[in-house]
């Protein structure tokens, strides 16, 4: 059964929806002064990111000030279109009884939110005394708990519709849930909601009929054209101006958040590059690599003038683990610290299987075939995902005997198919952890704007709260080229990736190998180029200036399709073509950048793995100690540069690789060794 009508479950709530329907018909003119009253004021200080203006044509969030015929004042925010590939299923009603995950994220004083990002820097540039004196949980929750005002405001404005707050007075451990444990029914004490360990942030199960009356709004179903996917979204909601002054975000609202996977979707396509899959019999017997590493390689990058058949594994039909370990300096490298960890991350029910994991190791990395993922949050093996499966066994394979975790949100709605903020939950439950994972791949992403700004800005917090507490977060760079995460058709302006194009993690772009597997090149497929959303780091403005400086020497798209002042991305890259993967028994070649994060991560575990041995801090955010290494050593002796390839997509062919960073492989590939020797030397 449906629900009542909107003037009738939202009395007083008419006026709002009138102006609504003014606002949504307006031009992106009339919304011109919004964009710089309502978004979050960065620092002016040069070594902060700050924000571009939300002057792109596909920008689809607007914002204004409005007041009810009681004469309070809201804070209304409405999308403007439905996103590419959405549409109302006006068919299907939502039921009376749906609940909704409601996440609130509070908002940090420009101020605080400056201190933060600075202490980040501290800790994550190799010549501040502060580097590697990362914080514990307690400790953040020093630095981003909001004020007692903040607390209170937010915490009334819930209580006048039946909401009490309650703290969680302790950070929680893995073995005993994370912050999505606490989606439960309401009880005695009535509806909840959940602040968080460290204070920022609020989560509440509440019935849809509470969340429409709490946010003025009505929520319908709408569903993906192509994945078929239904969640439940609002095409505007408003708060009260004085609580909004304190909330950051509030989700799931108005954005669209697709998380689409980044491993090539597209079979045929797959067949085109990689050849007919070849199936093998769930046997682990006849699941043998089809080549042996050398015991004693001459080279440890790939170079097409000095390497030899001989010297080499074939990396053919597959390029398989052995292959990977010589291309990128890994042989005889496995984890021995057990308070090292790496994490592959699970939304939209991808699950993994321990029996294909098994398979797997034996037929690939044998001696640590009885390893074992640990499984955090909602799992079921009869239905592995081939996205979550070939995850994991990427950074099994390549890190042997480090502790992997996999951790799953589920990302959908309880009691309900409907897709919720999957990067919020997941890193909510990271930064609130007792312990955290030192590595997180994730291969997920969004086209950036396609995406709310505040969204972005509170994903954005979780990633700083992430390398603040030591952690690695590695997010694949997407798979469209210069067209977005996934290839927009019919595109003009270039297409920047969410979360891949974030400055405050690691984008990894994708490589395959060419003319005979002698050498690697970029993907065709490798998302990357310059944010429409965050202006360039200073980390990396050196890199980039020489990649533009050199540009008149290589073929260049058009200049007015991107915006060189944006954070740009990738940042490195790895294989990405012909990976393969056991899944129900059978072995697949898989491709995308979602192979090449989970590659890099691993390589990224066991230089943690040196380091921890040694009684230092783990690596945690890596780009300014990558971008710091590279000007001192240079292409090729820090890590494999590739010149070839590039990544076509709105109607061009894109960007070239070249010598240094690029919009294709950043600054290049892994080489374990490399890698190794610039640590000792820093720690020398």
């Amino acid at each position: 059964m449906g629900r009542s009508t909107f003037s009738s479950i939202l009395p007083g709530a008419v006026i709002l929806l009138s102006l609504l329907l003014t606002l949504t018909q307006s031009t992106d003119a009339a919304v011109s002064g919004w964009r710089e009253r309502w978004q979050p004021d960065p620092s002016s200080s040069a070594g902060h990111v700050q924000h571009l203006p939300l002057s792109h044509p596909r920008a689809r969030i607007q914002q204004s000030i409005v007041t009810d015929y009681e004469g309070k004042q809201f804070h209304l925010k409405a999308r403007k279109a439905v996103p590419h590939g959405w549409k109302v299923d006006r068919q299907t009603p939502v039921p009376n009884d749906a609940r909704i995950r409601l996440h609130i994220a509070l908002r940090h004083t420009a101020e605080k939110a400056a201190h933060m990002e600075e202490l980040l820097w501290n800790v994550s540039t190799p010549s501040n005394p502060s580097y590697g004196h990362h914080l514990s949980v307690r400790q953040l929750r020093g630095l981003v708990r909001p004020s007692q005002q903040q607390l209170d405001a937010v915490r009334q404005w819930l209580e006048k519709y039946g909401v009490r707050v309650k703290e969680q007075s302790e950070p929680h451990t893995w073995d005993s849930g994370s912050s999505s444990s606490q989606d439960k029914q309401p009880n005695a004490d009535g509806h909840i909601a959940h602040l968080s360990y460290i204070g920022d942030e609020l989560i509440a199960t509440l019935p849809i009929t509470l969340v429409e009356s709490l946010l003025h709004t009505r929520y319908e179903y709408y569903v993906h054209a192509e994945t078929g996917m239904r969640i439940l979204r609002c095409p505007s909601y408003a708060l009260p101006r004085d609580v909004a002054d304190h909330i950051a975000f509030v989700g799931p609202t108005i954005h669209m958040v697709d998380a689409q996977s980044m491993r090539r979707r597209h079979s045929q396509r797959a067949h085109s590059l990689v050849g007919d899959m070849l199936t093998r019999q769930r046997s682990v017997s006849k699941m043998k690599p089809v080549a042996t590493t050398p015991s004693q390689p001459k080279r440890s990058r790939i170079i097409p003038d000095a390497v030899q058949a001989q010297d080499r594994p074939a990396c053919d039909p597959y390029v398989d683990i052995p292959c990977l370990n010589y291309i990128y300096a890994l042989e005889h490298t496995y984890g021995t610290f057990a308070n090292n960890s790496q994490c592959a991350t699970g939304f939209h029910d991808q699950w993994i299987d321990d029996e294909d994991i098994t398979d797997f190791l034996e037929w690939q990395t044998p001696s640590f075939s009885r390893n074992k993922a640990t499984v955090i949050g909602p799992n079921d093996p009869s239905q592995p995902g081939g996205e979550a499966i070939q995850d994991i066994q990427l950074l099994m394979g390549i890190a042997p005997g480090v502790p992997t975790y996999f951790i799953s949100t589920g990302g959908r709605q309880p009691h309900g198919p409907d897709a919720d903020e999957p990067f919020l939950a997941f890193f909510s439950a990271l930064v609130n952890a007792q312990e955290a994972p030192l590595v997180v791949s994730t291969s997920y992403g969004d086209d950036e704007l396609d995406l709310d700004m505040d969204y972005v800005v509170a994903c954005n917090a979780k990633f700083q709260q992430s390398g603040l507490r030591g952690v690695s977060v590695l997010f694949a760079s997407g798979d469209g080229g210069v067209a977005g995460g996934h290839g927009i058709e019919g595109c003009t302006d270039f297409v920047a990736v969410f979360p891949g194009a974030s400055p405050f993690l690691t984008s990894v772009g994708g490589t395959k190998l060419d003319a005979g597997n002698l050498y690697e090149s970029g993907a065709e497929f490798s998302s990357g180029g310059f944010s429409n959303y965050f202006k360039q780091p200073a980390y990396q403005t050196d890199a980039v200036a020489e990649y533009l400086k050199n540009s008149a020497g290589i073929p260049m798209p058009p200049a007015d399709r991107y915006n060189t002042a944006g954070r740009a991305f990738p940042d490195v890259s790895a294989m990405s073509l012909n990976l393969p993967t056991v899944i129900h028994g059978s072995a697949w070649p898989t491709m995308g950048t979602s192979c090449s994060s989970p590659i890099f991560g691993a390589t990224l575990a066991l230089l943690n793995d040196f380091l921890l041995s040694q009684g230092k801090s783990s690596m945690g955010f890596i780009n300014p100690w990558l971008y710091t290494n590279y000007a001192k050593l240079g292409p090729n002796n820090f890590l494999n540069d590739v010149v070839a390839g590039n990544n076509p997509g709105c109607g061009t062919d894109g960007f070239q690789a070249t010598t240094g960073w690029d919009p294709v492989t950043g600054l290049g590939t892994p080489n374990l060794k490399l890698m190794m020797d610039a640590i000792k030397q820093q720690h020398h």
